[in-house]
């Protein structure tokens, strides 16, 4: 504590924020955000004779999350990915952090833990081959370049006695500097860079968010996306979910930050209180059926405003019970299994992030095909999206 007070006063010194956490913020959905419309060729030529139907065709996604299935591009890569892949990359520990953590800091892109990222990257993208068409994700023609910052991190003995850290998978792989990922999803033709994951810092803007912001206008081509995080309570008990949790980097001014809304699901049957007894303590919240309203926001979901006084998130999608694939090298099912074992369902503001992710793919495709514009910006996309939300 010495050593940073005195770091805090040097001259040189700009700028000091403790380091947070970087954690994950985890077929229904297409009708709810109209992406079944936008993929009809009937019903575009009814709305325009001259336009035709989006399906993501053309369209480069990037996605930053744990990993895509075996993580690697080959036969035996999940079948609704095989035909999309632009390339995979695995972020290992990096250097300045590799002092607290034994080797090895790289453990390749396979999804191993979780199944986040294969979840969210199906969600985005995923063309149903296993299963047969029924389960696809917004964009399912889109092609795919992933990012996978999840490592198995086994502590050095310092790092568990001083700071009571225990071995397990984390997102030690997501670079210090942000724009090392940005750079390089641009590089790679990305149009769209969505991020299921993020800090539970209530609300600041900080580094990360400003990285973001600076890549977000040096890249003015790539839409980036950030999940506004799952930090949404009723810690004072009045049955109103508490203003001020928002995430980082979703605090960040550039990008479009999404909320979670329900999913429309008559079977579950699934009460907020009932799962989080602790966070949602009073009706009404207490009671309400967690998938029955496409119209409310998640329980969990972060909510603003920012601590400048902004209002996030820019726009909400589904978060709940969201069906989407499964990463075949874990047998964690999320929030509830289906009947074919390629699938499953999650939720979080990590689901309704690359929903819109999809959408905006959609949008991508639609402006450039239908539009002929040759360079959509970020910034008219991010505005048409959040103008026409409900």
């Amino acid at each position: 504590t010495s050593g940073v007070h005195w770091l805090s006063e040097q001259s040189e010194v700009e700028w000091i924020e403790p380091k947070f956490e970087r954690i994950l913020f985890n077929d229904v959905a297409d009708d709810i955000v109209s992406a079944d419309v936008l993929r009809s060729a009937t019903q575009m030529a009814g709305i325009n004779s001259a336009w035709n139907a989006l399906d993501g065709t053309g369209i480069i996604v990037a996605v930053s999350d744990t990993g895509l299935d075996n993580g690697i591009n080959n036969t035996n890569m999940h079948p609704d990915f095989k035909d999309h892949i632009v390339d995979i990359h695995s972020y290992g520990i990096p250097p300045s952090a590799q002092s607290w953590v034994n080797a090895p800091y790289n453990d390749g892109a396979s999804d191993l833990d979780s199944g986040h990222g294969t979840h969210v990257a199906g969600s985005v993208l995923g063309d149903g081959t296993q299963s047969s068409g029924a389960i696809t994700g917004i964009a399912p023609e889109a092609r795919l370049y992933m990012q996978a910052t999840e490592v198995w991190t086994d502590w050095t003995t310092a790092a568990e006695s001083n700071f009571g850290y225990t071995d397990d998978y984390t997102l030690m792989g997501i670079p210090d500097d942000l724009s090392e990922m940005f750079d390089a999803a641009a590089d790679n033709g990305s149009h769209i860079h969505t991020n299921s994951w993020g800090a539970s810092v209530a609300g600041q803007y900080n580094i990360n968010s400003m990285q973001t912001d600076h890549s977000a206008r040096n890249h003015s081509g790539m839409l980036i996306l950030f999940a506004a995080g799952n930090s949404g309570t009723d810690a004072n008990s009045n049955g109103e979910v508490d203003h001020d949790s928002m995430g980082s980097p979703a605090t960040s001014k550039n990008v479009l930050t999404v909320g979670a809304s329900e999913n429309n699901r008559s079977t579950i049957t699934s009460e907020w209180g009932a799962w989080w007894s602790t966070d949602f303590p009073q009706d009404p919240i207490n009671s309400d059926k967690m998938a029955n309203n496409s119209e409310g926001m998640a329980g969990f979901s972060s909510r603003g405003p920012v601590d400048d006084g902004r209002i996030t998130p820019d726009v909400s999608a589904p978060g709940t019970f969201i069906l989407s694939t499964k990463s075949r090298q874990t047998t964690d099912t999320g929030w509830l299994a289906h009947s074919n074992s390629d699938y499953t369902h999650m939720g979080g503001t990590s689901m309704a992030t690359p929903i819109t992710a999809g959408a905006s793919a959609l949008l991508y495709q639609h402006l450039i095909d239908n539009l002929g514009y040759t360079d959509p910006t970020s910034a008219l996309v991010k505005g048409i999206i959040a103008v026409s939300a409900h």
